[in-house]
């Protein structure tokens, strides 16, 4: 159950987002002290074990209890499910010891939005649509991620910082961005957060542009690195406190297949206080919209307009997208050497789908395979099945047209630099095991390794409730992870 304390964090008039509008000389990580007591949230342990599980509730006591859970977050129409307020009660409940756990202000954890595109893709494709993001920004950009290298996802974000320059003056203006990464060096022993200089995030090993190059653009940039293992492993982008997209890659490449969501509305209000705490240092110069009316104040913008789609259910949208004509103009793909920005996202998605397409000899599993490929060191030859007719891959998914919000929990956990496992009781960790202990049908997880102690009992109480559990893993490549997943594959359910 959701304790007082909890409650009255969750109800508390103040954030770290609206003192500093109040006051934007002051540091986020200032007013996080003067708010909840502390800077260095990770390095606090006392919070930080596991409550063991407590016993069933009678029945009066946990439908007050839900109740309670539901009155601290701000969902407007939406209705949480059951599940939904389990996880987030126990994710709550890590507020006690420490109010700041959740890397968001206790009033913003719960929320809610909508998410106009959801992006399934190898990386470069993935930061294509962050790139057309800080493109179309008029006023600032928080972009944080987590390993930062010269790469072809590199290349597109220096490419948008040039056009963003060169928009912002046509139009007599300037647009704020903050960066902030992770690369360790001696300095981040001594504080976590380092300011870099533009002879530091313009040398070879980063290649952000100078500002020379970039007039119309005040660009700041963090280092942030929890030593000795707190890596910083948020990837997200804030623009004009409208829109977020967060996903699940690095900046770097890599031939993985990536993930994001674009969302809008009131929750993009909570990733903006998480940008705030994360970047803890001064801002300099300050974010123009910190003191700006938030997303929850204009209400959840309307959904992507789609002339076309506007009846169709998602697969019959897919399908639509696929069969779709374009001009050459709209099929031509977007490159660092070559970039073709979009106004909107439906332009986003019609170029994204015209590269997917067959190229003339190309089955449409070869077509697929081909993208797939691109930045694989060892190409692979498909061997699949054969893709059928209104089955292509369609990279960017948009929701349909009259998509309304839905509820939303930000459940993150700040860097942990001790090497130890003390860093268990944290919003993620619990919201996880949550979803996982009350699941009555279903689980699904994938992941490039499983290997939490307090995941693997879970999951198999699951199976042994008669949950059917689908787990899709990377094969393991580092020698030094525990090989959970080969227990977890072989324990006698």
């Amino acid at each position: 159950m959701v304790s007082r304390h909890v409650y009255d964090l969750c109800h508390a008039t103040e954030t770290v987002s609206s003192v500093l509008a109040k006051d934007p000389s002051q540091s986020p990580g200032d007013i996080v002290k003067k708010l909840y007591g502390h800077h260095e949230h990770s390095l606090h342990h006392s919070g930080s074990t596991r409550k063991p599980t407590a016993p069933p509730s009678p029945p009066n006591e946990a439908v007050a209890a839900v109740e309670k859970t539901r009155q601290c977050g701000h969902w407007g129409s939406t209705i949480p499910s059951q599940l939904f307020l389990k996880a987030f009660a126990d994710a709550l409940q890590c507020l006690d010891k420490d109010p700041i756990a959740g890397v968001v202000s206790p009033p913003l954890m719960g929320s809610h939005g909508t998410i106009p595109l959801t992006v399934i893709a190898p990386l470069a494709d993935v930061m294509r649509h962050t790139a057309n993001l800080i493109v179309r920004a008029q006023r600032e950009v928080f972009l944080i991620t987590c390993s930062w290298s010269p790469s072809v996802a590199q290349r597109l974000i220096k490419g948008a910082l040039f056009e963003l320059s060169r928009r912002a003056g046509q139009r007599g203006e300037r647009v704020i961005v903050k960066v902030m990464y992770d690369k360790a060096g001696p300095a981040n022993a001594m504080n976590p957060h380092q300011n870099i200089k533009p002879k530091g995030y313009t040398s070879k090993s980063v290649d952000l542009p100078s500002p020379e190059e970039i007039p119309n653009i005040d660009m700041e940039v963090v280092s942030l690195h929890r030593f000795v293992l707190g890596t910083l492993h948020a990837k997200f982008c804030v623009v004009d406190r409208r829109v977020a997209a967060v996903m699940s890659n690095n900046t770097e490449d890599n031939d993985n297949l990536e993930m994001m969501i674009h969302v809008e509305g009131p929750i993009v209000d909570s990733i903006y206080d998480t940008a705030l705490i994360t970047w803890q240092n001064g801002l300099h110069p300050q974010p123009p919209l910190c003191d700006s009316p938030p997303a929850s104040e204009s209400g959840v913008p309307s959904p992507v307009q789609r002339p076309g789609y506007q009846d169709a259910t998602t697969t019959q949208e897919r399908v639509g997208i696929v069969k779709e004509r374009y001009s050459e103009e709209e099929t031509q793909e977007h490159t660092p050497e070559d970039p073709h920005f979009d106004d909107d996202i439906a332009g986003e998605v019609k170029r994204m789908q015209a590269s997917y397409g067959e190229k003339e000899g190309e089955s449409r599993l070869q077509a697929a395979n081909r993208k797939l490929n691109v930045a694989a060191p060892n190409p692979v030859e498909s061997t699949g099945p054969e893709i059928q007719a209104g089955e292509e891959m369609t990279p960017y998914i948009l929701t349909s047209n009259d998509s309304k919000p839905v509820p939303m929990a930000l459940v993150s956990r700040p860097p942990y630099g001790a090497m130890d496992s003390k860093s268990v009781h944290v919003p993620q960790n619990e919201a996880w095991l949550s979803l996982i202990r009350n699941a009555q049908r279903s689980i699904f997880i994938q992941t490039p390794d499983l290997n939490a102690s307090p995941l693997i009992p879970a999951i198999l109480d699951a199976v042994k409730r008669g949950v059917e559990v689908t787990y899709y893993e990377k094969t393991r490549t580092i020698p030094s992870i525990n090989p959970s997943s080969l227990v977890l594959a072989t324990s006698n359910c």
